[in-house]
């Protein structure tokens, strides 16, 4: 009787401890919730990037991370976590079904989709306005070089392939972050452009538009980067 009594004691304090341990995580993560700050999506811009305030920039950083294609996204949701320390902004996983979550670091910009690399904003725009020039090759990681003294981005483009699916030939395009300006090496694009020297976002568009490349073609791609690159 005693064994059944002590049995029958244990099981009920390890029943307890489960309810309060599960009524404690709900409670914290309810908790987090109701202490993040959300903010109505449809009051962001989608034609173009936007940093008039700290919100409207967290959303810029996560189009980037869409890259060239990223009006095809709509923003379901942006907010910033309790601990103040991310933005969260969440965009339409239709027709594709598949979820993105960009989280933005609030004081580095440092980025991520979902569970990848983190990148910089610097990155990001360097591969944005390399994307929109890249003509369709497939674009790899970019890098920091140093030129003319001066430290830019190296965006390569896989432009043909070997038997066993590894890059023949890569070409590259070169972006200033400061500046906005870039300068391809692709020969169809200075073909077009009449020149391989830097270009600035406008004339970039001017190539775009005289060979019909222009993407999206509803607009001009440098007024994405306007708040960032006035000209």
């Amino acid at each position: 009787m005693n064994k059944k009594k002590l049995l029958i004691s244990v099981v009920l304090v390890v029943f307890l401890f489960s309810v309060v341990t599960f009524m404690s995580f709900a409670l914290s993560v309810i908790s987090d919730f109701n202490g993040r700050t959300h903010f109505d999506p449809s009051s962001f811009s989608t034609t173009s990037f936007d940093n008039s305030t700290p919100q409207a920039t967290a959303v810029s950083v996560a189009r980037l991370n869409m890259g060239k294609n990223f009006h095809m996204f709509d923003v379901k949701d942006v907010y910033l976590t309790s601990d103040k320390k991310y933005w969260i902004v969440k965009f339409d996983s239709s027709p594709k079904k598949i979820d993105f979550i960009v989280t933005i670091d609030t004081k580095t910009l440092m980025s991520k989709v979902n569970d990848g690399e983190w990148r910089s904003f610097d990155e990001l725009k360097a591969l944005y306005i390399a994307q929109i020039q890249g003509l369709g090759n497939l674009c790899r990681k970019p890098e920091k070089v140093t030129m003319d003294g001066k430290e830019i981005w190296k965006v390569p483009f896989a432009t043909d392939f070997n038997e066993n699916g590894t890059d023949k030939t890569v070409k590259y395009i070169y972006v200033d972050v400061t500046t906005g300006k870039s300068k391809n090496t692709l020969e169809d694009f200075n073909k077009a452009a009449g020149t391989d020297d830097w270009l600035t976002l406008k004339q970039v568009d001017a190539v775009l538009t005289k060979k019909n490349w222009e993407y999206p073609k509803s607009k001009p791609f440098r007024n994405i980067l306007r708040d960032f690159y006035p000209e």
